[in-house]
Protein backbone atom coordinates (compact mmCIF):
# COMPACT_ATOMS: atom_id res chain seq x y z
CA UNK A 1 0.00 0.00 0.00
CA UNK A 2 2.77 2.10 0.26
CA UNK A 3 4.44 1.56 -3.11
CA UNK A 4 1.67 4.46 -4.59
CA UNK A 5 1.97 6.92 -2.39
CA UNK A 6 5.80 7.03 -2.63
CA UNK A 7 5.54 7.31 -6.70
CA UNK A 8 2.50 10.20 -5.84
CA UNK A 9 4.71 11.72 -3.28
CA UNK A 10 8.15 11.53 -5.87
CA UNK A 11 6.66 12.33 -9.11
CA UNK A 12 3.81 14.72 -7.76
CA UNK A 13 5.41 16.99 -5.20
CA UNK A 14 9.07 16.81 -5.68
CA UNK A 15 9.26 16.79 -8.87
CA UNK A 16 6.52 17.78 -11.19
CA UNK A 17 5.71 21.00 -8.63
CA UNK A 18 8.79 22.73 -9.41
CA UNK A 19 8.61 21.66 -13.24
CA UNK A 20 5.08 22.73 -14.11
CA UNK A 21 6.30 25.85 -11.86
CA UNK A 22 8.88 26.67 -13.93
CA UNK A 23 7.00 25.82 -17.42
CA UNK A 24 3.68 27.66 -16.21
CA UNK A 25 4.23 30.14 -13.51
CA UNK A 26 1.52 31.47 -12.19
CA UNK A 27 -0.78 29.15 -13.43
CA UNK A 28 1.33 25.81 -12.45
CA UNK A 29 -1.36 25.43 -9.85
CA UNK A 30 -4.09 25.24 -12.96
CA UNK A 31 -2.11 22.83 -14.58
CA UNK A 32 -1.96 20.45 -11.61
CA UNK A 33 -5.70 20.92 -11.73
CA UNK A 34 -6.04 19.42 -15.39
CA UNK A 35 -3.18 16.59 -14.38
CA UNK A 36 -5.41 15.53 -11.30
CA UNK A 37 -8.34 15.27 -13.80
CA UNK A 38 -6.55 13.15 -15.90
CA UNK A 39 -5.05 10.76 -13.17
CA UNK A 40 -8.73 10.70 -12.21
CA UNK A 41 -9.96 9.64 -15.91
CA UNK A 42 -7.26 6.76 -15.72
CA UNK A 43 -8.44 5.73 -12.63
CA UNK A 44 -11.94 5.36 -13.96
CA UNK A 45 -10.65 3.28 -16.57
CA UNK A 46 -8.83 0.71 -14.47
CA UNK A 47 -12.26 1.08 -11.85
CA UNK A 48 -14.26 0.18 -15.12
CA UNK A 49 -11.59 -2.76 -15.82
CA UNK A 50 -11.75 -4.15 -12.75
CA UNK A 51 -15.53 -3.85 -12.57
CA UNK A 52 -15.44 -5.79 -15.78
CA UNK A 53 -13.08 -8.76 -14.28
CA UNK A 54 -15.62 -9.37 -11.64
CA UNK A 55 -18.25 -9.74 -13.69
CA UNK A 56 -17.60 -13.36 -14.63
CA UNK A 57 -17.64 -13.37 -18.46
CA UNK A 58 -14.53 -14.64 -19.93
CA UNK A 59 -11.82 -12.24 -21.15
CA UNK A 60 -10.50 -12.52 -24.86
CA UNK A 61 -7.01 -14.13 -25.92
CA UNK A 62 -6.38 -10.52 -27.18
CA UNK A 63 -7.19 -8.91 -24.19
CA UNK A 64 -5.34 -11.25 -21.81
CA UNK A 65 -2.22 -10.87 -24.15
CA UNK A 66 -2.35 -7.04 -23.71
CA UNK A 67 -2.53 -7.32 -19.83
CA UNK A 68 0.64 -9.40 -19.92
CA UNK A 69 2.50 -7.24 -22.30
CA UNK A 70 1.49 -4.29 -20.03
CA UNK A 71 2.63 -5.85 -17.02
CA UNK A 72 5.82 -6.07 -18.41
CA UNK A 73 5.84 -3.18 -19.95
CA UNK A 74 4.98 -1.67 -16.58
CA UNK A 75 7.62 -3.35 -14.54
CA UNK A 76 10.36 -2.04 -16.89
CA UNK A 77 9.23 1.31 -16.92
CA UNK A 78 9.33 1.24 -12.54
CA UNK A 79 12.64 -0.24 -12.60
CA UNK A 80 13.43 2.81 -15.67
CA UNK A 81 12.07 5.19 -13.08
CA UNK A 82 14.15 3.86 -10.10
CA UNK A 83 17.43 4.16 -11.67
CA UNK A 84 16.26 7.44 -13.12
CA UNK A 85 15.82 8.78 -9.10
CA UNK A 86 18.55 6.75 -7.80
CA UNK A 87 20.63 9.21 -10.34
CA UNK A 88 18.85 12.24 -9.25
CA UNK A 89 19.47 11.11 -5.46
CA UNK A 90 23.51 10.44 -6.51
CA UNK A 91 23.52 14.22 -8.41
CA UNK A 92 21.99 15.89 -5.57
CA UNK A 93 23.47 13.74 -2.68
CA UNK A 94 26.91 14.59 -3.71
CA UNK A 95 26.63 18.28 -4.69
CA UNK A 96 25.82 18.92 -0.75
CA UNK A 97 29.88 17.59 -0.11
CA UNK A 98 33.11 18.82 -1.45
CA UNK A 99 33.60 15.50 -3.70
CA UNK A 100 31.25 16.59 -5.92
CA UNK A 101 31.93 15.26 -9.38
CA UNK A 102 30.31 13.16 -11.70
CA UNK A 103 31.90 9.87 -11.30
CA UNK A 104 31.06 10.66 -7.23
CA UNK A 105 27.59 10.99 -8.14
CA UNK A 106 27.56 7.90 -10.12
CA UNK A 107 29.66 5.91 -7.13
CA UNK A 108 26.68 6.80 -4.78
CA UNK A 109 23.88 5.89 -7.29
CA UNK A 110 25.74 2.89 -7.58
CA UNK A 111 26.15 2.08 -3.70
CA UNK A 112 22.58 2.79 -3.03
CA UNK A 113 21.40 0.78 -6.09
CA UNK A 114 23.57 -2.28 -4.62
CA UNK A 115 22.32 -2.20 -0.63
CA UNK A 116 18.94 -2.18 -2.34
CA UNK A 117 19.51 -5.04 -4.38
CA UNK A 118 21.87 -6.70 -1.37
CA UNK A 119 18.32 -6.33 1.20
CA UNK A 120 16.24 -7.44 -1.47
CA UNK A 121 18.37 -10.22 -2.21
CA UNK A 122 19.21 -10.95 1.43
CA UNK A 123 15.93 -10.38 3.55
CA UNK A 124 12.95 -10.18 0.61
CA UNK A 125 10.65 -7.94 -0.39
CA UNK A 126 9.27 -7.54 2.88
CA UNK A 127 12.84 -5.58 3.95
CA UNK A 128 12.63 -3.67 0.84
CA UNK A 129 8.95 -2.49 1.32
CA UNK A 130 9.71 -1.85 4.76
CA UNK A 131 12.61 0.74 3.51
CA UNK A 132 10.40 2.16 1.42
CA UNK A 133 7.73 3.17 4.67
CA UNK A 134 11.31 4.81 5.87
CA UNK A 135 11.39 6.86 2.40
CA UNK A 136 7.62 7.74 2.37
CA UNK A 137 8.51 9.31 6.33
CA UNK A 138 11.51 11.35 5.53
CA UNK A 139 9.80 12.71 2.09
CA UNK A 140 6.89 13.09 4.40
CA UNK A 141 9.15 14.83 7.22
CA UNK A 142 10.97 17.12 4.27
CA UNK A 143 7.68 18.39 2.96
CA UNK A 144 6.40 19.20 6.45
CA UNK A 145 9.55 21.15 7.13
CA UNK A 146 8.87 23.35 4.14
Amino acid sequence: MITPLASIIGSGFLVLGPILNDSFGMFAPLMLLVLCGVAYLFGRAIRFNIAELNNGTPRPVLAERLETLSSWLLSFAYFISVAYYLNLLGAFGMRLTPWNTPLNARLLTTAVFLFILLIGWTRGFKALERLEEYSVGTKLAIIAGL
